[in-house]
């Protein structure tokens, strides 16, 4: 499975403290993932939600977006 790091279309704002955004055409995307530094799964959701980040402890996380053709984009997000 092929993982890009992306950095011009990471997820914003960021740092964040409520909920990011992410830009593109989710129409090729199946789910984001929230990952820490550890690489544990602490969120997932649906390709079209809002992204909310409520309970979440500051720190350094990766966002995931895994696409329709199998391979992913990634990008970190500090939450405040």
């Amino acid at each position: 499975q092929e993982v890009t790091t992306s950095h011009d279309a990471g997820p914003s704002p960021n740092p964040a403290n409520l909920e990011f955004f992410l830009p593109g055409d989710r129409a090729g995307w199946t789910s984001v993932t929230l990952l820490d530094m550890n690489g544990r799964i602490l969120r997932e959701w649906n390709a079209d939600a809002r992204f909310a980040l409520g309970g979440m402890p500051g720190g350094f996380y990766t966002v995931r977006v895994a696409l329709k053709d199998g391979s992913s984009l990634q990008g970190g997000l500090v939450v405040e």
